[in-house]
């Protein structure tokens, strides 16, 4: 089977993923400067949730989300390639047919450990955003 493309948002080295290709490696702070905009042709973001930079790694998923990534939130040596592959195939296919796609954040579970109250998280973002 041929690896996803993926983007990697991570402080740390890029874990060893045999079903993924990671195409390029960013922090979160820088996401979060280019609002989440980057040039790659991956569909599909994997955001580690390092403890200390939590919020910054949801903040970063919401801008991949709102330029067209999906992003999925949690350890990058744990995500499914079951659960990474057909996003990929059909945010892959919805492009290629210029067809809009609706994005999504995913946090899986060893993720929500980090975060204490989401929504307040989300609401500031949001509040943000529409400055």
């Amino acid at each position: 089977m041929t690896p996803v493309p993926l983007v990697l948002v991570s402080h740390g080295p890029p874990p060893e993923c045999r079903a993924f290709d990671i195409v390029e490696r960013v922090t979160p702070e820088t996401v979060i400067r280019c609002e989440g905009r980057l040039a790659t042709a991956a569909h599909v973001a994997l955001v580690d949730p390092h403890p200390i930079f939590g919020e910054q790694a949801i903040i970063a998923a919401l801008h991949l989300r709102n330029a067209g990534m999906t992003a999925v939130v949690g350890d990058p040596g744990l995500v499914p390639d079951d659960l990474v592959r057909p996003i990929h195939a059909c945010m892959a296919k919805a492009r290629a047919d210029a067809v809009p796609v609706q994005t999504e954040v995913l946090i899986l579970e060893d993720a929500m450990r980090f975060y204490h109250d989401i929504d307040t998280i989300i609401r500031a973002f949001e509040r943000g955003v529409r400055r």
